[in-house]
Formats: structure tokens, C-alpha cells, sequence
């Protein structure tokens, strides 16, 4: 865990966010260079989801061996830099599909289904309050 926190720590990021694709050779994004909403939310959930679990561990020795503290340091460096207003729509209080580098603009398709899979999106954004909750409600009454 710890090795590959370390290497996506350097990957390059935009806003905090991955790119959807790297040359694995060099760490460099890949062309074209694009960010996805739905990609985000369920990377920045996992990171959650792991951090819950580390935080969980009561046994001294395994904490020392694997060393929790450092992997949480990189864990909340990765979500907390990660911000979710880059990729919403405050206008009409939606997510973008995601966001285009190389175009320097948001993809012009919203997710509007509760359904959707940027559910766990909305609600990262809403947990580390880079969005308000009105996004939630959008989606319930659309």
C-alpha cells in the first residue's frame, strides 16, 4: 500500500485529480488529457474506505511494521488535495462528465440520474464540502 501511495502521490495531478491515463514508464499523463468525475469519486471513496480501515487497526506491532501513520499522511495529502468544485457546475448544481486539459474546459454532459455512477462522486464532494448538498437533492428530483 505504501509503494504505490508514494507513486501516485508524484504522478502529475490537475486540481488534485488523476488523469485518466499515464505512461507507466515515465508517470507522464497520456494524450488525451482528460479528468473523469466518476474516476475521482470512486478513487477519493476508496481512499476513504482505506483510510477507515487503517485507522481501525488497534494492534501496536502490526501498526509499527506496516507503517500506518506514513500511509495515512499520504492518504489524507491525496484526498484532501483533491477538490471536486473544479469538476460541478454551480449554475445548475450538477457534475460534469469531467473536465478536457486540452480544451481547458468541463465536458458539456452532466450527470442527473440519482442512479447515476457519480453518485459516489456527488457524495465524496458533499463529505469534504467542496460542493453543497443542493447537488443531492437535484438528483432526487429530477
Amino acid at each position: 500500500i505504501q509503494k504505490m501511495l508514494e507513486i501516485i502521490c508524484k504522478l502529475p495531478k490537475w486540481n488534485g485529480h488523476l488523469y485518466n491515463w499515464y505512461n507507466i514508464k515515465t508517470l507522464e499523463p497520456l494524450r488525451p488529457a482528460y479528468i473523469s468525475t466518476v474516476d475521482s469519486g470512486n478513487f477519493i471513496g476508496y481512499l476513504i474506505t482505506l483510510k477507515t480501515f487503517l485507522l481501525d487497526i488497534e494492534d501496536k506491532e502490526i501498526k509499527d511494521k506496516y507503517l500506518i501513520d506514513e500511509n495515512l499522511e499520504y492518504i489524507n495529502k491525496l484526498i484532501n488535495g483533491t477538490d471536486f468544485s473544479k469538476l460541478y457546475n454551480k449554475e445548475i448544481s450538477l457534475f460534469s462528465i469531467g473536465f478536457n486539459i486540452e480544451e481547458n474546459k468541463l465536458t458539456d454532459s452532466y450527470y442527473d440520474l440519482l442512479a447515476s455512477e457519480a453518485r459516489q462522486a456527488s457524495l465524496v464532494a458533499i463529505a469534504k464540502k467542496d460542493i453543497d448538498e443542493k447537488n443531492w437533492y437535484n438528483l432526487i428530483c429530477i
